[in-house]
């Protein structure tokens, strides 16, 4: 049995898959905009659902972050206190520039909210943690919180067995960062490194922790905010490559499992009819889709899509131009949310074409088998 799960964090994404009746584990991204407990307390449960001994972390074999905003990968330091992982997959870049799509991560998920008082002590315990993490020392390498950090560039393919040993796919699809803009970041980081007479990222920080928001600014200044950020998601396509598959799902109150320590086959029975499909996942981020990418992907439907930028309007007219379809969309998304996600033309142009469409929030989640 394969199993998939959409958790309910809200306005963010958080989605689990397990291979093989779950001897391959794998995470597409893990943030939230709502309170942070309420994606930690998504996280534990995902933690109960997988130890098997109090005395090992259970182990996940990658996680993707999609791209660098905050509702994306803000549990990812939760994460890795919960889990042994052997991979993480990362947007960008090269050289001297992974030091710096470290430290932007580093600063967003570890100091922009420490208080004055707490900063350099919070930066000492917090640096060696994203040290494990990110790699940042290379004695760190083989540490017990990550295996390895690997950078996305264009079109990448890892493949599995499930247990009726069905060889699964995973393709990791990226819309390359253009080397102007790689040249240009390496330049303004090289000024602030010159400016703090230090000739490494890692002693910038060491010295500097309480000015790591200059490398954020610079990081910002040239890869843009918002959309353009966005526009940096690794789209991840899966499914098994042999033969065709049944699919059956189903929507569920996250209050009402609160008390379950899984999904298990006894929820089955409450799921939609089991259905035989091609059972090929499309996980989106929050990119907007141009021909390039559908080009990348050589596929026009696929079984189950995650709804790019949760049901915003650009971002849906954009996959609609590149006549990518799908038997079920999934829109994630939180009640009350900035944005006003997912945006009324959206669900208006789903019914209208009698799509089958659920939402995923932070009271609802949604499952899927597929065997």
């Amino acid at each position: 049995m394969n199993q998939f799960v959409f958790r309910a964090v809200g306005q963010g994404l958080f989605y689990t898959g397990a291979i093989a009746n779950g001897n391959f584990k794998f995470v597409y991204d893990c943030g939230t905009e709502n309170e942070q407990k309420l994606l930690n307390k998504q996280i534990q449960s995902y933690w109960q659902e997988n130890k098997r001994d109090d005395n090992q972390k259970p182990v996940l074999d990658f996680v993707v972050v999609s791209h660098l905003h905050k509702d994306h990968y803000s549990g990812l330091g939760e994460l890795i206190k919960c889990f042994e992982v052997k991979k993480i997959y990362l947007p960008y870049l090269n050289c001297f520039t992974k030091d710096v799509l470290r430290l932007q991560l580093y600063y967003d998920l570890m100091l922009e909210n420490a208080s004055e008082t707490k900063i350099n002590t919070a930066s000492q315990k917090l640096y060696r943690l994203m040290e494990k993490l990110c790699g940042l020392d290379d004695s760190y390498a083989r540490s017990e919180h990550i295996g390895q950090i690997e950078y996305v560039q264009d079109k990448q393919t890892v493949r599995s067995l499930d247990d009726e040993n069905r060889v699964w796919q995973f393709e990791f699809i990226y819309n390359k960062a253009e080397n102007n803009k790689i040249k240009k970041l390496n330049e303004k980081c090289n000024e602030i490194l010159q400016g703090a007479n230090c000739t490494s990222m890692k002693e910038f920080l060491e010295k500097n922790a309480n000015e790591v928001n200059m490398i954020a600014k610079a990081y910002k200044q040239v890869f843009g905010q918002g959309s353009a950020i966005n526009n940096t998601s690794i789209l991840l396509l899966h499914y098994p490559l042999s033969q065709r598959g049944y699919l059956s799902y189903d929507n569920f109150d996250y209050f009402d499992k609160s008390g379950r320590n899984d999904y298990d086959r006894s929820l089955c029975y409450r799921c939609k009819e089991r259905r035989s499909s091609d059972v090929t996942t499309l996980l989106t981020g929050d990119i907007t889709f141009h021909r390039a990418i559908a080009e990348k992907m050589k596929i026009e439907t696929v079984s189950v899509l995650q709804v790019p930028h949760h049901g915003s309007k650009a971002n849906w007219k954009a996959l609609r131009k590149c006549k990518i379809k799908s038997k079920i969309y999934l829109i994630p998304f939180g009640y009350g949310n900035r944005y006003r996600h997912p945006n009324i033309n959206v669900i208006d142009d789903l019914i209208l074409n009698k799509e089958e469409f659920y939402c995923v929030t932070q009271n609802q989640g949604f499952f899927y088998y597929i065997d």
